[in-house]
């Protein structure tokens, strides 16, 4: 298990809360509550959001080499750092992004859209 799915296995434990689970390629689902760890902050700015499915991109290439998953701020960053994700739900301005994982438990919750 990487470090980050390592953390959030630790912090979901920690704090009781139930996010889906993950299990090496197979997910097993589990309802999101309120008390959630990775809603410790609200996310108003997320509510009805668009993404796409997209490789990582930076929005500003000379100051960012990464960014984090507005959920469980997993790293997104290019191919040159491996350890990081390469692809997830990204806004039009490449301001805000969610892993594939926290984007299919918070879709309904936030009401996000998917643009082509």
């Amino acid at each position: 298990m990487g470090g980050w799915a390592l953390a959030a296995a630790f912090a979901v434990e920690f704090a009781g809360a139930q996010p889906a689970l993950r299990t090496g390629r197979r997910r097993v689902m589990a309802s999101i509550s309120d008390n959630d760890w990775r809603l410790q902050e609200r996310k108003p700015y997320l509510q009805g959001a668009s993404f796409k499915l997209m490789p990582w991109a930076s929005k500003n290439p000379q100051q960012w080499d990464h960014d984090h998953c507005e959920f469980c701020r997993a790293k997104f960053a290019g191919q040159e750092i491996p350890d990081a994700l390469h692809e997830g739900y990204g806004t039009k301005d490449l301001y805000y992004w969610v892993c594939p994982a926290c984007f299919e438990d918070f879709r309904e919750h936030f009401g996000f859209k998917v643009f082509a």
